[in-house]
C-alpha cells in the first residue's frame, strides 16, 4: 500500500527513501522497490543512525542493483539533504521518521542542563499539554541524574524510568514520551524536516508525491503549517472573497507549483509499526494561477 500511495504509476528515475534506523529503512526499501518499473530507476536509501548495514539489506542490494544507500552523517538528515543538492530531479520520496534515537551528545547535555531549561524543552516538545507536570518531571530528572552519575546514552532509558517511578504520578509523563521530546529538541527535528521538505519539493517532478510516516501527531500538525503556505485555493471557495484576501490567505510566492495533501486508505498505516501515528501524502501539482490572473483582471476593470 505504501509503495502504491507514493508511486501510483511506478517510477523511471530516482526515488529517495529514509528510515530512522536500519530496520525501518529496510521496510521503506521493501515498499518502494516493487514499484520501480524501469531499468534506469533506482532507490537511494538513507538512515538516521550510525550502525552496521544489516546483512539482509546487503543481500537485497547484491541481488537488486536498483538499491543504493548512503551512510548517515552527524547532522540530522544530513546525507539526505546533501544527496538532494546533487540531483536535478527526483520522482518521489518516502520518509519514515519513526525509529530515531537520541544523538550522541544527549548524556553530556543532561549532565549540565538546569531543570528550568529542561522543563521548557519538555513543555515545548512534549505531546502532553501539562506545564506543571513537565516541570516536576524535569526537577526529578535532574536530581536523579546527579544521584545516578549518568555516564553515557546507554544509561538514559534507566534514568528516565527512575524519574517516572520517583515522580509516581498517574498522569505521567511516560519515560518514552519524555525521551522523544528531548530527542526532538536536540536533533531540531521539526525545523530540519521543514528545510528538507522545501529542498525535496524544489527537486520533485510535478505530479509526483512525498509520503511521510511520523511518530508524533503534533509533529504532523506543525508540518501542515508548512503545507498551508504552498496550497492553491479552490476557485469556487474564493470567488466572492474580498480582493486582497486570496493572496493573503493563499500565498503563492511566485511559485509555478503548489502542494496538495491527499487522503489515503486506513490500511496505508503500517500495522507492524506501532510507533507511526500519522501519515502525510503530499503531491506536487502545477499552479494554475487563475486566482492571480483573476485579481489582475478585476483590478483593471475597477
Amino acid at each position: 500500500m505504501l509503495g502504491r500511495a507514493l508511486l501510483p504509476n511506478g517510477a523511471a528515475g530516482c526515488v529517495l527513501g529514509y528510515g530512522g534506523n536500519w530496520s525501518v529503512a529496510t521496510g521503506v526499501a521493501e515498499a518502494i522497490l516493487p514499484r520501480l518499473n524501469s531499468a534506469g530507476a533506482h532507490l537511494e536509501l538513507h538512515v538516521g543512525v550510525k550502525a552496521p548495514v544489516p546483512a539482509t539489506l546487503r543481500r537485497t542490494a547484491c541481488a537488486d542493483v536498483r538499491l543504493r544507500w548512503w551512510l548517515p552523517q552527524r547532522r540530522h538528515l544530513g546525507s539526505f539533504m546533501e544527496s538532494l543538492r546533487e540531483k536535478d530531479s527526483i520522482e518521489g520520496a518516502l520518509m519514515d521518521m519513526s525509529g530515531l534515537v537520541l544523538p550522541s551528545n544527549a548524556a553530556g547535555f543532561l549532565k549540565t542542563v538546569s531543570s528550568e531549561v529542561l522543563g521548557k524543552i519538555f513543555q515545548t516538545h512534549g505531546e502532553q499539554q501539562d506545564e506543571l507536570l513537565w516541570s516536576r518531571f524535569a526537577e526529578v530528572l535532574v536530581v536523579q541524574c546527579h544521584q545516578m552519575r549518568l555516564k553515557n546514552n546507554a544509561d538514559i532509558p534507566g534514568l528516565f524510568a527512575a524519574a517516572a517511578r520517583v515522580l509516581d504520578d498517574v498522569a505521567g509523563p511516560s519515560p518514552d514520551a519524555a525521551m522523544t521530546a528531548l530527542r526532538t529538541h536536540l536533533r531540531e527535528e521539526v525545523e530540519t524536516l521543514q528545510r528538507c521538505l522545501w529542498q525535496i519539493f524544489v527537486k520533485l517532478q510535478t505530479g509526483c508525491r512525498v509520503v511521510l510516516l511520523l511518530d508524533r501527531r503534533d509533529f504532523a500538525a506543525r508540518l501542515r503549517v508548512f503545507l498551508r503556505g504552498h496550497e492553491e485555493p479552490n476557485e469556487a471557495l474564493v470567488r466572492h472573497w474580498r480582493q486582497h484576501k486570496v493572496p493573503e490567505l493563499f500565498p503563492w510566492n511566485q511559485q509555478l507549483w503548489c502542494l496538495q495533501e491527499l487522503s489515503y486508505a486506513a490500511d496505508l498505516l503500517p500495522s507492524a509499526s506501532r510507533a507511526v501515528k500519522e501519515v502525510l501524502v503530499l503531491e506536487k501539482r502545477p499552479r494554475h494561477q487563475w486566482h492571480q490572473q483573476g485579481l489582475e483582471n478585476r483590478d483593471q476593470s475597477e
